[in-house]
């Protein structure tokens, strides 16, 4: 619905409240493109720069990885902590 409502609006036009299952929506085209071809040069930096983003992202879940086994993480409610035992561990916390 709000696919035709995009392809059969003219420059500027605003839409109608359209409703989706995602909820209402009101759409105004600010601008029309032709369809057409975008050539290597264009598209070879957007490719390197996605590449790029792909690889750090890889790197930087590696290293949370790495992180976790190393890390070791712990509440309180982690485990049945009572009387001296919590008593000793907010003791340490407090320090």
């Amino acid at each position: 619905m709000i696919d035709e409502a995009l392809f059969s609006l003219q420059v500027g036009q605003l839409s109608n409240i359209l409703e989706s299952e995602n909820g209402f929506h009101i759409v105004r085209v600010l601008e029309r493109k032709e369809a057409g071809r975008t050539s290597f040069v264009e598209a070879q930096a957007e490719i390197r720069k996605q590449i790029e983003n792909d690889s750090k992202r890889g790197l930087v879940e590696a290293g949370l990885v790495k992180l976790r086994k190393k890390s070791r993480v712990w509440t309180v409610f982690d485990g049945d902590f009572s009387g001296p035992e919590l008593a000793k561990l907010l003791g340490r916390r407090r320090r």
